[in-house]
């Protein structure tokens, strides 16, 4: 009863009309299923039983004691592919078998026949096409309304997909236990079992693997992540991928393996697992490598050869006949001192030997002589060869031709002074040109800005405008050029120096204020209050490259606004990450064009180059210069619709300036409204400058700030001077003749009365090199030419105190 009752699963149509057929059993594919007492039965016609069980989709057969059919219903015909009339005439046992050669028809008969309670009794049972079934059988026995046995009724449910599934996992089971490492996966790739040759080749324990996905877990950092997706692509294309692949083992050795994994899928060819096989092939490759190796070597480019103990050539390679002149048939037989030069002594050669002898090995510069007389000089490298009684018997020589590898070294070290005088040629070239063309063109900035002071007409005020205003761009692209040039030969360093941000953000300022105010476009600078403002790192660079973002963004913003913003990323005790960004409401830039924003000399499009200008260095600089400082700069722009340039920096934090939270606020100096100003009345200083273009505008400058100004045309002259004269301050050309003015700032320095006399820079050349020069001399300041008159008039003001009733006044 408990037997049958696990086997059941009722027919729908079967339980729906059963009580309609007044009967307290039911029939189903694995059997019946008994209502109340076993042996109690209800009396039904014997049309409605049959009726019944050919409804069912197991086999149903009623036999005779001696196993004639006399009954058998429509799924038994189905199954067998024999129609029921011929297996009415049929005895049992012309189809059913046994399930293994091992049983016999006569065990059969008894079991199957004498044995009226039957069990989940295994047989196979022949078909029509001549195939075989496997059949599970079991009896039910009907009885009279008496209670007397009225016959026995053979269940029988096919089986055959169950045995099929049952081998492939007895045959699984016996392949998962191989000598050959295998896993298992989901679909997802995370592991469920693995067999002990997977642990005992990745030494990972069944613990460690399950749950862990099969690829994270054994990956080595010798792939990259697309070699993966690969596989992946390719297992989903074709069903299963092979190939040699790193594997990282627990204890993090890594070897090559021959790697196989294959998909498993449903009957609805859903993914469900993934099977995989290791083998670790790392000493077949290098046994493989070896042998290569060994087959190749001898045919090599360089020279080898074998002889006997006794020094007598046994092989030699086509690279050594090349060498030497000598043909194999000439060589084979003689002795090794046929290629002695008589450049070396009896000595020389001892020491080989006995180098040989005593280490087994010897290497050297050897000189000697080809088949035509030729003496050259060669790198040879000897080894003995010991048979496993540590007894020589070959020695193996490798040469080198040292007159090739010396040439080509001499041509390589030639090759390195003519790029490296090349470059320094090329550095100071484009130094000296800087000097040259940034003076005049000083001087032609600085007077058209006097000029613009003088009562002229408006139409004269706007030619000199222009004259300014291209005059200040072409030093722009100058200074691009020149950055450019040292960029390519890897000239600019990066410095880390203490600066201040809210100083910098306000010389940005100030720079575009004006500029942005002429095409009445809104410039502001946001900078979040928690960032400190004592930073270290490369404050002229930064500068540099905001200058370049801000230049840009008020170059292509037609209207509307610019703004720069600065925020935090984060923050630690001693470093701060900051986001600078440049966001317009420009022109924009079209995705299909933003690919040459950082291309040398280029911009979007040739309508762009004529109408705004440039050289189309101003980015790739930036670029350059932020990627220096650890960076990277990222684009979001939009056609007509504006543009953000954004880059974030890492900056060391100067540890007194740790809580600042200083709002930034923009500071432009005070200037002399005319130049008639007495704001430096009565202080002195020495201007020390051989262009007289330049002395004439600084002289001007300075008048107009009230100071009484002397005029020395180089250091000699200079030092003279200051003998006759008392100054507050020297403004000191660098490039001069006779006497420089870094020697000059020393000279003048090295007099005690002299010792303290503030020494201001005044050069063209505005290299960081130069610079640092500059401060190392001694001097305490640095003005660029072109002079930037708010950046002199913030210079003195540090080094001469303003007149005080002039502050007042003001």
């Amino acid at each position: 009863m408990d037997k049958l009752t696990q086997l059941i699963v009722q027919l729908d149509e079967v339980s729906h009309d059963l009580f309609d057929w007044g009967v307290d059993a039911v029939l189903t594919q694995q059997g019946p299923i008994l209502i109340g007492d076993a042996r109690f039965s209800v009396p039904f016609s014997e049309a409605r039983y049959r009726c019944l069980i050919n409804r069912l989709g197991v086999l149903v057969l009623e036999l005779t004691s001696v196993g004639e059919i006399i009954y058998s219903n429509e799924a038994t015909s189905i199954i067998t592919g024999i129609p029921t009339e011929q297996l009415l005439d049929k005895n049992c046992l012309d189809i059913i078998k046994p399930l293994s050669n091992a049983m016999s028809v006569d065990r059969l008969r008894s079991e199957f026949l004498e044995n009226i309670e039957l069990v989940d009794y295994e047989t196979s049972i022949s078909t029509v096409d001549g195939d075989f079934k496997a059949i599970s059988w079991n009896t039910f026995d009907i009885f009279n309304g008496d209670q007397q046995l009225e016959r026995i009724v053979y269940f029988g449910i096919d089986i055959t997909q169950q045995q099929l599934l049952e081998r492939k996992v007895e045959i699984a089971a016996i392949a998962f236990d191989c000598n050959k490492a295998m896993v298992i996966c989901d679909e997802k790739g995370h592991i469920l079992q693995v067999n002990s040759a997977y642990i005992n080749c990745t030494g990972y324990s069944s613990k460690d693997a399950i749950g862990e996905h099969c690829i994270s877990m054994l990956a080595s950092n010798r792939h990259s992540s697309d070699y993966y997706s690969d596989i992946i692509k390719v297992l989903n294309e074709q069903g299963s991928w092979s190939g040699e692949q790193w594997i990282k083992r627990k204890n993090g050795e890594v070897f090559l393996a021959l790697r196989t994994i294959n998909t498993v899928r449903n009957s609805l060819n859903i993914l469900t697992h993934y099977v995989g096989t290791i083998k670790d092939i790392t000493e077949y490759k290098i046994n493989e490598e070896n042998l290569s190796i060994a087959t190749t070597a001898f045919d090599s480019a360089q020279g080898m050869l074998v002889t006997d103990p006794n020094g007598l050539y046994i092989q030699v390679n086509k690279a050594f006949m090349e060498s030497t002149g000598y043909s194999e048939k000439e060589l084979i037989g003689q002795n090794a001192n046929i290629l002695k030069s008589g450049v070396h002594d009896a000595a020389f050669y001892e020491d080989l030997w006995q180098s040989l002898t005593r280490s087994g090995a010897w290497s050297g510069e050897i000189w000697n002589k080809k088949k035509t007389g030729e003496l050259y000089c060669e790198w040879m490298n000897i080894v003995s060869v010991n048979d496993g009684n540590n007894i020589n018997t070959h020695y193996l020589a490798t040469f080198t031709d040292m007159s090739k590898l010396k040439a080509y070294e001499n041509g390589l070290i030639e090759a390195k002074e003519k790029a490296e005088r090349f470059s320094t040629l090329k550095s100071q070239f484009m130094a000296s040109m800087s000097h040259e063309i940034r003076t005049p063109m000083a001087a032609i900035i600085g007077f058209s800005e006097l000029a613009m002071y003088e009562d002229m007409s408006n139409e004269a005020k706007i030619y000199l405008q222009d004259i300014n205003t291209a005059s200040t761009s072409l030093l722009h692209i100058l200074q691009d050029i020149l950055d450019f040039t040292k960029l390519e030969v890897g000239r600019i360093v990066i410095e880390s120096k203490a600066f201040n941000l809210l100083d910098l953000l306000d010389s940005i300022n100030r720079l575009f204020t004006g500029a942005a105010q002429q095409k009445d476009l809104i410039f502001s600078i946001e900078r979040d209050n928690a960032i400190p403002v004592e930073l270290i790192g490369d404050k002229f660079r930064l500068q540099q490259v905001l200058t370049n973002l801000v230049g840009n963004a008020i170059k292509f913003t037609p209207d509307g606004r610019v703004k720069l913003q600065i925020t935090m990323n984060s923050i630690s005790l001693s470093q701060v990450s900051l986001l600078f960004n440049v966001i317009d409401t420009g022109i924009g830039i079209a995705p299909d064009d933003q690919d040459k924003l950082f291309q040398a000399f280029s911009q979007v499009d040739g309508s762009h180059n004529r109408k705004y200008g440039g050289t189309g260095l101003g980015l790739v600089i930036s670029k350059e210069l932020v990627e220096l400082m650890g960076g990277e700069i990222i684009v979001d722009s939009h056609y007509g619709q504006g543009s953000s340039f954004s880059f974030a920096i890492q900056f060391a934090i100067n540890k007194a300036s740790i809580g600042c939270t200083t709002q930034f606020v923009a500071v432009t100096p005070e200037l002399p409204n005319s130049l008639n100003s007495t704001r430096f009345k009565g202080r002195r200083v020495l201007l020390v400058e051989d262009n007289e273009l330049l002395q004439k505008l600084i002289v001007k400058h300075l008048q107009s700030l009230g100071i009484e100004t002397k005029v020395a045309l180089q250091g000699q002259e200079a030092l003279a001077m200051l003998e006759e004269h008392e100054v507050d301050a020297v403004l000191m050309d660098i490039h001069m003749p006779i006497m420089n003015g870094l020697e000059a700032t020393q000279r003048i320095h090295q007099q005690p009365k002299h010792a303290n006399l503030p020494i201001i820079a005044l050069s063209a050349g505005v290299t960081e090199t130069e610079r640092n020069n500059c401060i190392a001399s001694g001097m305490v300041g640095f003005v660029a030419k072109p002079i930037d008159i708010e950046h002199l008039y913030a210079v003195l003001e540090l080094w001469l105190k303003p007149n005080e009733l002039e502050l007042i006044e003001q």
